[in-house]
């Protein structure tokens, strides 16, 4: 699993307008975030992973802890980050995109938030 994330490391670093400054592991998508993109690799486990690039224009932000008081991260504690960006093709079936955290990745998870999604949303 390694030599496929370095692998789709490198593929992303091909895409971005820009230098990649934080990743993120959730679930089955595996994201990238620069200063004003997001690159969403659905199905990053699969042979043939889908990638969604994104400007970090934030229109709707849903954040929905479970047992996590966004303090101390516990065994029971998952957060779930829905959004949605602006521009992206209304017809995609992946129109609002899903970040989710289990445990001690519930705290990476609101550092990506608090530094790539909160300042991005537009008024």
């Amino acid at each position: 699993m390694y030599l496929r994330l370095d692998t789709l490391f490198l593929n992303a670093c091909r895409l971005f307008p820009e230098e990649i400054e934080r990743s993120f592991i959730s679930h089955d998508n595996l994201w990238f975030f620069s200063k004003n993109h997001a690159l969403c690799i659905t199905g990053w486990t699969r042979d043939n992973p889908e990638m969604d690039l994104m400007p970090l224009n934030i229109q709707w932000l849903n954040i929905q802890p479970v047992s996590y008081d966004f303090n101390k991260a516990t065994e029971k504690s998952n957060l779930w980050v829905s959004v949605k960006f602006i521009g992206e093709p209304s017809d995609r079936h992946h129109e609002i995109k899903k970040l989710i955290a289990f445990h001690s990745n519930c705290e990476e998870l609101v550092d990506v938030v608090r530094k790539y999604l909160i300042p991005r949303k537009v008024a």
